[in-house]
């Protein structure tokens, strides 16, 4: 999934960096058709034992066996290529810094508005 969302942004950002200034530039969302898409693509691609294998990485199986993932987790890295689109577009937040993959940011800034 993250590859076809990484794909589809780094075309939006071109798309937005090649305007010319006619109008206001603004990124599209991806429609829920090609969603859905990306979805059936990433899912139809996994095997039986790779989906059993990454529930029973998040300890998910329920049947006391030992969760230690059999291969190293796959990385979480952003491309520099998409990085570099969307400091050129103004588009990062600086207030958010470093995400891990397991950070929970809307509940991050929803608790810091409460404090």
């Amino acid at each position: 999934m993250r590859l076809f969302w990484t794909a589809y942004l780094k075309a939006e950002c071109s798309k937005v960096l090649a305007c010319s200034g006619e109008k206001e530039p603004k990124l599209t969302p991806p429609d829920r058709k090609r969603v859905l898409r990306w979805l059936h693509a990433a899912w139809s691609g996994l095997s039986t034992t790779t989906v059993k294998g990454g529930f029973k990485h998040i300890d998910l199986l329920f049947d006391g066996r030992d969760n230690t993932p059999s291969r190293p987790v796959e990385s979480t890295e952003v491309e520099d290529g998409l990085v570099d689109a969307l400091q050129a577009l103004s588009w990062l937040d600086a207030e958010v810094g470093n995400v891990c993959w397991d950070d929970d940011i809307v509940d991050r800034h929803i608790y810091q508005e409460e404090a």
